[in-house]
């Protein structure tokens, strides 16, 4: 007998995020990190996807929520509430989540800890200034990659709160293990097959040695560079991917001049900023 699909695996259309299965993961990830946040009031965001277990895992470690719900371009607030909602049911948890529409004084002078998440940025001086003393700030990501845009650092120095990176390449993480094969998928949209493909990895940064290793498992010839020059390009190469520090300025209009002998090259980013 077929087990009924969970209503977020409906509306994703991917089993992959079955409500049951994230459920699973996110008691497995808790375990493995020993993440207690009991008597803690978390500020973070309802979102779509794999994104949509943060609320969700921050009360099943015993968390407090406070979870912004605004229409965003994945999803609108009443998408965002049910899967949410259907999500904490599963786990057992509905009764610790609130969805707000909007960030208030009194819930950011209330958080213990606020995520670096899209609908909560920009954690500028302004809502700095409404944290409490004892407040901390998850980057969500690793500390050299930090946007000036996300956190108002100058802002949390002169208030004493901690802003924290994540350590992605701990054995209990593990999120650079997954850029190789999200480098591979994306490949694969594009139309090129990887194996017996020449590729050049444009990366400046601890990224490159996880894609390159699994590109060249895959059966791919790899070139790695820090910027596209003559000889990077020569070939030329089935695809270029991009895995570049973030930076103002457009990544391609930097090197737009090689583009014109590249009418095969793919530009791709491997990880959702």
């Amino acid at each position: 007998m077929v087990s009924p699909v969970s209503s977020l695996t409906v509306r994703s259309g991917l089993p992959g995020l079955d409500g049951r299965r994230l459920v699973r993961l996110m008691a497995a990830a808790i375990e493995r990190c020993q993440l207690d946040l009991a008597g803690q009031v978390v500020l973070t965001e309802a979102a779509t996807g794999a994104y949509a277990v943060t609320p969700v895992l921050a009360a099943l470690a015993g968390a407090q929520v406070y979870a912004l719900a605004a229409a965003t371009r994945y999803a609108t607030p009443q998408e965002l509430a049910a899967g949410t909602a259907e999500l904490a049911r599963l786990a057992g948890v509905a009764g610790q989540i609130e969805l707000i529409p909007a960030k208030t004084p009194g819930v950011t002078g209330a958080a213990d800890i606020v995520t670096n998440s899209g609908q909560v940025r920009p954690i500028d001086a302004a809502m700095v200034g409404q944290l409490k003393p004892s407040a901390v700030i998850p980057l969500m990501y690793e500390s050299w990659e930090y946007r000036g845009t996300d956190v108002d650092l100058e802002a949390c120095r002169s208030r004493g709160i901690p802003v924290a990176g994540t350590n992605e390449t701990h054995p209990a993480v593990g999120v650079f293990s997954f850029l190789g094969p999200m480098a591979v998928k994306q490949l694969h949209d594009a139309g090129i097959a990887v194996y017996d493909s020449d590729i050049v990895l444009l990366c400046d940064n601890p990224f490159a040695p996880f894609i390159a290793d699994y590109l060249r498992a895959c059966g791919a010839r790899v070139v790695q560079a820090a910027e596209l020059g003559a000889e990077s390009l020569a070939g030329p190469p089935d695809a270029v991917l991009l895995a570049l520090r973030p930076a103002a300025g457009p990544v391609l209009g930097l090197v737009c001049c090689a583009w014109t002998t590249l009418p095969r090259v793919t530009p791709m980013s491997t990880r959702p900023t």
